[in-house]
């Protein structure tokens, strides 16, 4: 054993004292144990954890959300996977405090540190958490999607009370201060 004079009861404490197995893996997986711990420790950070199933198609996906409704004017492209097969990824809403074109969210996001999502992760989280859209839109800006005639969209979760919905709306809308932006943390 590498640590010979640590004892398993000290090692379970520090496992426990760091927030359990969850909070251990998902240290483990973000490489560096100390940006790892000042993200958990980040008042601010509010993880969403997902995991991402890309054996099944953005139609499955779509499927495993249970939309109500969804707009059909905008086709969506088919994905393609590199070898993946099933992804854990920790999401985040992050909320712009004024008024934003969705053209300059993506630049706004990388600049404070976050990778927006893109419409699988949008997807994921819709299916994983769908009461959530109910409070507020939650927009991926990762992925624009361009119609034939050259139109920029992107997705986005909506809802009321009522329904549940999977709509995109084009680029050149301004988003409020009510909206979300789904980002995965740097």
């Amino acid at each position: 054993m590498k640590y010979g004079k640590l004892t398993l009861g000290q090692i379970e404490a520090l496992i426990n004292n760091l927030g359990g197995r969850y909070a251990v893996e998902r240290i483990l997986r973000h490489g560096s144990i100390a940006h790892a711990i000042a993200r958990l420790t980040d008042p601010t950070y509010h993880p969403y954890p997902v995991t991402i199933d890309y054996n099944l198609s953005i139609w499955q996906m779509i499927d495993a959300g249970r939309y109500d409704r969804m707009d059909n004017n905008v086709a969506i492209p088919e994905l393609t996977t590199t070898g993946m097969t099933l992804v854990d990824v920790d999401l985040e809403l992050h909320q712009f405090d004024r008024v934003i074109s969705l053209d300059r969210v993506p630049k706004r996001l990388i600049h404070f540190g976050f990778q927006p999502a893109g419409v699988v992760e949008l997807l994921a989280f819709g299916t994983k958490y769908p009461d959530i859209q109910r409070e507020f839109q939650i927009i991926a800006v990762e992925d624009f999607i361009t119609t034939l005639d050259g139109h920029r969209f992107v997705p986005y979760l909506d809802g009321s009370a009522r329904e549940r919905s999977l709509r995109f709306c084009p680029i050149r809308r301004f988003c409020t201060k009510d909206c979300r932006f789904l980002v995965v943390r740097q």
